[in-house]
């Protein structure tokens, strides 16, 4: 969700707490955890936690009212 969505979807009026959970469930869809590769390597890969989400969501509005 690039951070033109987080701002789009506060100027249309929804509440800060529906945009840290659209931008939460987005980024843990597509943020797969673990991948395996060949037939036993596992590279695990850091996903998003709902604090992080709501920094990141935080941090973009406070961007775009300064």
């Amino acid at each position: 969700m690039p951070k033109l969505d987080i701002v789009e979807l506060y100027k249309q009026g929804y509440s800060i707490d529906f945009i840290i959970d659209t931008y939460y469930k987005h980024k843990t869809r597509n943020d797969k955890p673990n991948e395996k590769i060949g037939n036993c390597i596992l590279i695990k890969r850091k996903s998003i936690t709902k604090d992080e989400s709501k920094k990141k969501v935080y941090q973009e509005i406070y961007n775009y009212l300064k």
